[in-house]
């Protein structure tokens, strides 16, 4: 999830950081225009100082933020570096509010608007985990308080002290809970898409990958392997049918569950991967393996089903169940998901000769790689 945090934070740092260096240009085109007369010569150069650094600012940001906003993923030094340079922005933000109002007070205007804008775009624009919140505004809102009151203008005296300090404590609890609610709103988000996600691409069955997890799996994990042997077991329970219309099919999932749980721990202890292919068809991949190797674990595989003793009195070779296997191995030269697919294709052509031969057999594919 933060990683999916982070990239919201870029997008909308983006967005939110163009939009002020275009409200600051504007604001300082009318400064000079408007402004500049009824402004305390003293404090002009101060206003333009914090007018030019929030635009420079926002500027630089925004660039950086363009560029890793594309990236489809975060390495985790990015992640750290980002992570930080969004809470320093909200920081700033709050500061450069903080400082704007206590020369707008000496000005002479005696409001904490410019703070309150900035902390709200902070606050509520981004994404915060709450904690992280309190860290990075209580600093900014401390200060501007202490500062109010340390400040002697007409501005900042009796009931008008009192009235900012009490809308302030106001802004920022409400700001805090619209935090607290974003964040929780963005954590449910984020586990209901996860959820969703793995059931996409499990076999609720068996709880293996199924035909989507098979594709994702060839996309994501195997370029991984690109050039290295791999081997590909394509795995069918003998005489499965008979098996359902003797004993049911409640009794049929339970064996499913069963020999699926034996090919994931199979899969797992190789450094592989076990996916229910439909119905009693199953396929393990086992990269960086050689042909001798497969072949050793398959038969392996096969004599491991037939330990676990399952109970077949309809099957025509065996008073337990049995399995047969097609063997396919090969160096991995992955350029899509299509070409892996002709690895699955040999694999199951050799689980048909398995099953021609006798079936409970490991049979290798032997035809043109």
């Amino acid at each position: 999830m933060r990683e999916a945090l982070l990239k919201a934070n870029i997008s909308r740092a983006f967005y939110i950081l163009i939009t002020i260096m275009i409200v600051e240009i504007f604001m300082l085109i009318v400064f000079f225009t408007k402004l500049a007369p009824i402004i305390t010569p003293s404090l002009r150069k101060f206003y333009i100082f914090f007018y030019v650094i929030l635009i420079v600012v926002s500027g630089i940001t925004s660039l950086v933020y363009n560029r890793y906003r594309k990236k489809p993923a975060l390495d985790l030094p990015d992640q750290r570096l980002l992570s930080f340079t969004i809470y320093a922005i909200c920081f700033f933000l709050q500061v450069w509010g903080v400082g704007i109002t206590f020369l707008d007070i000496f000005n002479g205007y005696g409001q904490i608007i410019a703070f309150a804008i900035n902390f709200i775009i902070a606050g509520i624009l981004f994404i915060h985990p709450p904690l992280q919140w309190l860290i990075v505004s209580l600093p900014p809102m401390v200060f501007l308080c202490f500062g109010l009151h340390f400040i002697k203008t007409e501005q900042t005296s009796g009931n008008i002290l009192t009235g900012n300090i009490v809308n302030l404590i106001i802004l920022y609890v409400c700001i805090f809970v619209s935090v607290h609610l974003t964040y929780r709103s963005f954590k449910n988000s984020e586990n209901y898409k996860r959820r969703i996600e793995v059931i996409s691409v499990t076999d609720m069955l068996t709880g293996l990958y199924n035909r989507t997890g098979l594709y994702q799996y060839i996309q994501e994990k195997l370029p991984d392997f690109n050039n290295c042997p791999i081997g590909v077991l394509f795995i069918d329970i003998d005489y499965f049918k008979e098996y359902n219309d003797f004993y049911g099919h409640v009794k049929g999932d339970e064996c499913l569950q069963k020999i699926g749980m034996h090919f994931n721990g199979f899969a797992e202890k190789h450094n592989g991967v076990a996916m229910r292919f439909g119905g009693e068809e199953f396929v393990v991949i086992l990269p960086d393996h050689d042909e001798a190797s497969v072949s050793r674990l398959a038969n392996e595989l096969r004599t491991d089903i037939e330990r676990l003793n399952i109970s077949h009195e309809r099957s025509a070779i065996a008073d337990h169940l049995t399995i047969s296997i097609g063997q396919y191995c090969d160096t991995l030269h992955l350029d899509d998901e299509t070409d892996f697919m002709r690895y699955l294709d040999k694999a199951d052509a050799a689980v048909y000769e398995a099953k021609r031969a006798g079936r409970n057999k490991v049979f290798i594919f032997q035809g043109e790689k």
